[in-house]
């Protein structure tokens, strides 16, 4: 279903934000690297980086203790989800998948994201974490309105608020309320893990206390 899923426009024309792209791309990862995709992960991209504390709990995993994690929504189908991926295609798929499942503290993040921007300037380089490979995931390309692995902040409104350099930073919002800004220029991280959809998804006062958060920090540090 997600290979037969059609183009809403041509390659290169348009940017949309869709979760197909990288459950694709999981699909190749685990085809061409023959293991799976959690297991990729650690062997080629957290092991190198020394990169501890980041990982994807399986629904079925009896190892896994749901009552050491935050619940975040209680969903109609599935009941209170504690210990268990919150996005609905990657819990169905297994709870590993490209765009959704990763569990970890603030301070794991972190540290991926330090390793991130040390191998942009070849400071810390691995196989798969070369300078010009990260380059290209941190620059927006022509007429795009993102890069091709982070978000950007928004020209107006943005949820990094007002100090981040907004030509510089790069970022991810996550749907449960997580995210994290990186400021290339300033040498500046802020990883924010909340839960805003505990109890519902229908709680939208994240949209407004992210750039108060933001700027709060932003403040004390500058």
């Amino acid at each position: 279903m997600i290979r037969d899923e059609p183009l809403v426009y041509p390659v290169g024309e348009k940017t949309v934000y869709s979760d197909i792209g990288f459950l694709l791309l999981q699909q190749g990862i685990e085809s061409v690297g023959g293991e799976s995709f959690a297991r990729f992960l650690r062997n080629h991209v957290y092991g190198p980086l020394s990169v501890s504390g980041l990982f994807f709990p399986s629904h079925d995993n009896p190892r896994v203790e749901r009552y050491d994690y935050a619940a975040t929504e209680i969903c109609p189908v599935r009941g209170l989800l504690q210990g268990v991926v919150h996005d609905e295609n990657a819990f169905f798929i297994g709870g590993a998948a490209g765009h959704a499942g990763l569990f970890g503290t603030a301070g794991a993040v972190f540290a991926l994201l330090r390793k991130l921007a040390a191998a942009r300037t070849g400071a810390h380089v691995t196989p798969l974490l070369q300078p010009e490979i990260i380059s290209r995931f941190v620059r927006v390309p022509e007429n795009a309105r993102r890069t091709p692995g982070f978000d950007v902040p928004a020209p107006s409104g943005a949820s990094c608020g007002q100090y981040f350099n907004k030509a510089h930073t790069i970022g991810h919002l996550g749907f449960t309320g997580t995210s994290f800004w990186m400021d290339l220029a300033q040498d500046i991280i802020v990883v924010f893990l909340t839960n805003r959809v505990h109890p519902t998804r229908e709680n939208q006062k994240i949209h407004k206390f992210r750039p108060v958060i933001h700027n709060t920090v932003m403040r004390a540090i500058v």
